[in-house]
């Protein structure tokens, strides 16, 4: 390590020893053509370039190696060492050029000091950028993008798909069973059961494909290249998946729904609708909730309320109502991905209203 950190260094500083050594010269000839004009008063200070040069490009040690060369050459050729065995007063020269060119390192020592500092505090800035940037489009509690992301993405993907002619999958899930995972278990085991969910998601997805937790215990996953066939083998993989977190937490699952592109609809908006609906027409056919119905408890499928924080949880149910219901249970499992839930539960939810 310490071998790699000293030839690092050797590396940097070589570009400033060549820039002294070119530099002196250059001056060296200089200050002889210009000597019989300006005299010897000011022979050192043009080797002042060399030093400030040679220490812009390799740094400190750099411009210290030029001093020395300037100090050697310059008193040999420019002011000669002669004149200075001669009239010592002729050092002052020598003594000058040292303190001048001490301050020019010194001064850039400390500019590369504070040049490190300004780009140390830019990193910094810009991982700070990038955390609030990345925190913005993520879920704290599951690691996946959000709603705010999922806008975004939703609409490149479409865009995309359309203009290249290929499928898109826009998948949505409900978590079945969070409520009462938090009522029994505490709101800490249903944000097991929510983590749990979303890996699950992740690890049935490809790297193409994206999932999203877009509020409380909804989800989404855009998956793109996939038609019909290929969304049912992919919610396959996830029963298998999820077989073991169903156990874990007393029945707890996913409701899903898909529409696709281009077969359903060809913008984000009526994507998202369609998926949403066969979603909550999969949960109704899923769900079993005890409802109240002449005096005795009868298992019967929530009513969905055409606003969805609306919704009936509970509700007195006929004889014919619900034998209406458990005839139409079949049909909907079947449906949970077609547009014909939709059409059931309109039907279903006008004959209950009645």
């Amino acid at each position: 390590m310490f071998s790699r950190t000293l030839r690092s260094r050797v590396i940097a500083v070589v570009p400033g020893v060549l820039v002294a050594v070119f530099g002196t010269a250059v001056i060296t000839g200089v200050r002889q053509w210009l000597t019989p004009v300006l005299g010897a008063d000011m022979a050192l200070s043009f080797f002042l370039v060399v030093v400030a040069a040679a220490a812009a490009v390799g740094g400190v040690g750099a411009g210290s190696f030029a001093m020395v060369i300037a100090l050697v050459v310059g008193v040999q050729t420019v002011i000669g060492l002669d004149q200075i065995v001669a009239n010592p007063a002729a050092s002052v020269h020598v003594v000058a050029f040292v303190l001048e060119g001490t301050t020019v390192l010194v001064l850039f020592r400390l500019l590369q000091r504070r040049s490190t500092h300004l780009s140390t505090a830019l990193t910094d800035l810009h991982a700070q950028r990038r955390l609030v940037e990345r925190m913005a489009m993520e879920d704290s509690l599951t690691g996946l993008r959000n709603h705010r992301a999922l806008r975004g993405d939703i609409a490149s993907h479409v865009e995309f798909a359309s203009r290249e002619g290929l499928t898109l999958t826009v998948v949505c899930a409900d978590v079945d069973g969070l409520k009462a995972t938090n009522d029994t278990y505490g709101h800490g085991r249903g944000d097991d059961l929510l983590s749990g969910m979303a890996r699950l998601l992740v690890e049935n997805c490809r790297t193409s494909d994206t999932a999203y937790r877009i509020g409380g215990d909804e989800f989404v996953v855009l998956l793109p290249g996939t038609g019909p066939a290929g969304y049912e083998k992919w919610k396959a993989r996830f029963e298998d998946l999820s077989a073991a977190m169903r156990e874990e937490f007393d029945g707890a699952g996913l409701s899903l729904g898909a529409s696709h592109l281009p077969a359903d609809a060809a913008s984000p908006d009526t994507l998202l609708s369609i998926a949403d609906k066969r979603m909550y027409a999969a949960k109704i056919a899923n769900a079993h909730p005890r409802v109240v119905g002449h005096g005795r408890g009868i298992p019967a499928p929530d009513v969905p309320s055409p606003v969805r924080s609306e919704r009936v949880t509970a509700t007195v149910l006929s004889p014919a109502t619900y034998a209406a219901w458990e005839l139409a249970l079949p049909q909907m499992q079947s449906a949970a991905s077609t547009g014909a839930a939709d059409r059931i539960i309109e039907a279903l939810t006008e004959k209950v209203s009645a």
